[in-house]
């Protein structure tokens, strides 16, 4: 996550964007983790799928077999 801010020649003028911008961060923390928790159980269903037994296993492995003799 970046923040852009606009320095100023003084002191103040410098120190009040970066305070501001160090005020939203929470909020900004809150906005980007919703994603990121709204994705987790999907990461964890794919790997429950991808761990799964394939029903197929046995004629796929047949298959090729049968095209190479």
């Amino acid at each position: 996550m970046g923040h852009k801010i606009a320095l100023g020649t003084d002191a103040r003028g410098t120190l009040t964007p970066v305070d501001n911008a160090l005020s939203q961060m929470p909020e900004r923390i809150l906005r980007m983790q919703a994603p990121l928790d709204n994705c987790m159980p999907q990461v964890e269903a794919k790997k429950a799928e991808i761990s799964k037994h394939f029903p197929q296993e046995a004629e796929l492995q047949q298959k090729p077999a049968r095209w190479l003799s």
